[in-house]
């Protein structure tokens, strides 16, 4: 016996203090795991601070964010020559109507993922998701052909003096993203059969990207 107040847990089982202990940590894992999935804007106290291009695309948008900016509609003409490209591509009988669908299971998931609140409604949304994720595929899988694999492509951002660089920069901001898994399903619905993972080609597209801005700069980075 112990005189005073005796630490509660010598008077529970040791499977009880496991227990309850393992259900903390999965309540914390499960609460950075929500944050580290979630896709926040550029938090707003920063916005008056910082350049404007640290954080807001100038060509292209990509996800709910910037979607209706009125600025960066040019760009959606190229996201529907993409994604005819890609429908004209396939041999397969793939149809539009298989993507979507693909897509529409996913939106509840996707949509969740971000924030803020999303204005667009549910077909909004789904729209949304497959123009934009077919033109981060397409672009990043022709820069990849083109600079990786060499070949000749037919794509006038491509041949557009800096646009395929800003595009480049665009889709790698904070606020101009779509969750990976939709992307990774979009691709797998749509790749080639000899094409590998959709991020070993990303990387490897990027990858040469870097090693070119670094010998144009002579192996400096600027700030």
């Amino acid at each position: 016996m112990c005189s005073g107040v005796c630490p509660p847990d010598r008077y529970r089982s040791r499977d009880q203090v496991w227990r309850e202990q393992n259900i903390a940590r999965q309540s914390v894992k499960e609460i950075i795991t929500k944050k580290l999935n979630g896709l926040h804007p550029f938090p707003e106290s920063y916005h008056h601070e910082v350049n404007l291009e640290a954080y807001a695309p100038k060509l292209v948008s990509i996800g709910p964010y910037y979607h209706r900016n009125h600025n960066l509609r040019a760009m959606d003409q190229h996201k529907l020559w993409y994604l005819r490209s890609l429908l004209g591509r396939k041999k397969d009988n793939t149809t539009l109507e298989r993507y979507i669908s693909g897509l529409n299971k996913l939106q509840i998931e996707a949509r969740s993922c971000y924030a803020d609140s999303i204005s667009l409604n549910e077909d909004e949304f789904v729209e949304m998701m497959l123009l934009d994720g077919c033109f981060i595929i397409e672009f990043v899988r022709n820069g990849y052909l083109k600079y990786v694999c060499s070949e000749a492509i037919d794509d006038p951002i491509f041949k557009a003096n800096g646009m395929e660089y800003q595009i480049r920069r665009d889709i790698m901001l904070l606020e101009n993203q779509l969750p990976h898994f939709v992307l990774s399903k979009l691709y797998d619905m749509t790749k080639d059969q000899e094409e590998g993972p959709f991020v070993e080609m990303m990387m490897k597209f990027l990858n040469h990207n870097f090693i070119e801005a670094m010998s144009m700069s002579g192996g400096k980075i600027k700030a």
